[in-house]
């Protein structure tokens, strides 16, 4: 089968150009427009095109518009580290091996609120690792990490969210240099120290943390399982690795299997967490002087 090429220019409709080959390869010149819901074969290629010769003004790939590009195998080509896709742009069934955050408008500068563009770059992968590179990227709600997603942060996440990552599902894997709360530091009273860093609060199973320091929670880790006690009778966290180099909070891992559920309405409603691995560094927990206890 022969590949085909279409080119895609500034201000064209995106959509318009979409063939039913398999193996089509667009590439992307300027900003197009995404003028709805669109559909991409498996095996096509988003070529995006960045041309920097012209210093003031360069040029790039991108699309702008409204809308979701779906497909179950689309490979994704890009210059590192540059926006591809605007703020009202989702896209599903990304093949490639790696997804940048920043494709999604993450910056990485520690000021601008990443978490959508996180929250997108994990919602377009299939399996892929969404990497963020070595910056800090600030979070103000939880990152919602689902079945067989998978997150590489080399940098530091700071988070000012009550829960910073929240995990529900199997599969998920996180591979994080530092999990930071924004609400406190080394020199704050222990009463600022809030929120959980990575909490469980799901059915997670056959899932992999690791994370080298998480610092300045209230919880660092919890597992807590209660979402979806709505819908299911039994619900627990299973067969997951989680490893941690230094840990700086109240607490340091939580549990709670009594959480707040109504059980007249939901009676055979259980929970559980067993058979899981952790593997610690040092625990630096805190003294709470409200109850005159150390944790």
């Amino acid at each position: 089968m022969t590949t085909l090429m279409e080119v895609i220019s500034q201000n064209e409709i995106f959509n318009n150009r979409i063939c039913g080959d398999p193996k089509t390869i667009y590439i992307i010149k300027g900003n197009c427009i995404l003028d709805g819901n669109v559909s991409i074969p498996n095996g096509s290629v988003l070529k995006f095109e960045f041309d920097s010769s012209n210093v003031l003004n360069p040029t790039r790939g991108f699309i702008s518009g409204n809308g979701t590009i779906s497909s179950n195998q689309v490979i994704i080509e890009v210059p590192k580290g540059i926006q591809i896709f605007g703020d009202n742009i989702d896209i599903q069934g990304v093949a490639n091996d790696e997804i940048s955050a920043h494709w999604f408008g993450a910056k990485g500068d520690g000021t601008t609120d990443d978490t959508n563009a996180i929250q997108k770059a994990l919602n377009s992968s299939k399996s892929a690792f969404v990497v963020l590179e070595n910056l800090t990227y600030k979070t103000e709600s939880p990152i919602v990490i689902t079945n067989k997603k998978r997150l590489r942060c080399k940098g530091t996440i700071l988070s000012s969210a009550n829960v910073a990552i929240d995990l529900i599902g199997s599969d998920i894997e996180l591979d994080i240099t530092e999990l930071k709360s924004s609400k406190a530091s080394y020199e704050s009273n222990v009463d600022t120290y809030q929120g959980t860093g990575v909490l469980f609060s799901g059915n997670v199973w056959n899932s992999k943390i690791s994370i080298d320091n998480i610092l300045f929670f209230n919880k660092a880790i919890g597992l807590v399982p209660t979402k979806s006690a709505t819908t299911q009778n039994y619900i627990g966290i299973q067969y997951c690795q989680i490893s941690w180099l230094y840990i700086r909070a109240m607490y340091g891992i939580y549990f709670d299997l009594v959480p707040n559920i109504n059980y007249e309405e939901f009676p055979t409603f259980r929970t559980w967490i067993n058979e899981n691995q952790f593997n610690g560094g040092r625990l630096y927990l805190l003294r709470n002087s409200k109850y005159g206890m150390y944790y």
